[in-house]
């Protein structure tokens, strides 16, 4: 039996002198057809950067999503520009280039044509910037509009004994755990994960540690190594004394 192909094009060959070949039956496999992962979208209102850069608009994401998507909505009709899309971090961090190209919006027998969305490499970036570098888009109530997409983050939860269980989040004196599991999560995803895996709904949210939990505390003070330390230090001292000592005594009356 030969694998699998996908060639559009089938061809048999029959010896003549056998029997004539009837093709009675065709039987086809088609793959099973991956849904799209859901898409999040956000529309970002745009605001002058500087008097000095009429065409240069910023926008404020508001939060750290793991966007991988952008478009730039133009408020008239027939409007074509080109664009350079930029982001950082922070206020304080430098600019960096994620996209740049044609951006459109036409009308055309009341048909509405407007550009692709655009795909960058996934940065969780929350303040964007959008230079016009060919074109024009009117200030104020006509300013340009960021659209933002992303596919959100998946949370696994591995449930040990019985329910209900309880979600906490925000400690600041919690980081990240050092486990790994890649490897299982990954043969969840192979086995049949709907006998294995299901949803979970939030219940009524309750305050535990409260603002005191956001408090980063101070490392406890690791007494055993600083002895150790200080152990080691001394007996550096005193080995180097000791060969002072013979040195001296095996070359008196000369200065090391």
């Amino acid at each position: 039996k030969d694998p699998p192909s996908s060639l559009n094009y089938l061809r048999i060959n029959w010896p003549a002198d056998a029997p004539d070949l009837r093709l009675t039956k065709v039987e086809a496999v088609f793959p099973e057809i991956q849904a799209a992962p859901d898409r999040k979208w956000c529309r970002l209102e745009a605001s002058l950067v500087s008097e000095s850069d009429p065409e240069a608009y910023g926008f404020d994401a508001k939060g750290s999503m793991p966007v991988d998507r952008v478009n730039i909505e133009l408020p008239e009709k027939n409007s074509l520009i080109r664009a350079v899309i930029k982001s950082r971090p922070t206020r304080q961090s430098e600019w960096s280039v994620r996209q740049k190209g044609f951006f459109y919006r036409l009308f055309v027998d009341k048909t509405n044509i407007s550009n692709d969305v655009l795909s960058i490499a996934e940065v969780t970036d929350r303040f964007w910037r959008v230079e016009v570098t060919s074109g024009t888009v009117g200030p104020g109530r006509h300013s340009p509009a960021l659209e933002i997409g992303w596919i959100p983050h998946r949370l696994l939860f591995l449930a040990r004994g019985e329910g209900p269980f309880t979600l906490a989040y925000g400690s600041a004196g919690l980081g990240p755990d050092d486990s790994s599991m890649k490897n299982v999560l990954h043969e969840i995803e192979e086995a049949n994960k709907s006998d294995m895996t299901g949803k979970a709904a939030l219940g009524r949210q309750l305050e535990l540690g409260g603002d005191a939990a956001l408090i980063k505390r101070q490392p406890e003070f690791d007494w055993k190594t600083w002895l150790l330390w200080g152990i080691l230090t001394a007996g550096v001292f005193f080995l180097g004394f000791m060969a002072f000592r013979i040195y001296r005594q095996m070359n008196p009356g000369q200065s090391p």
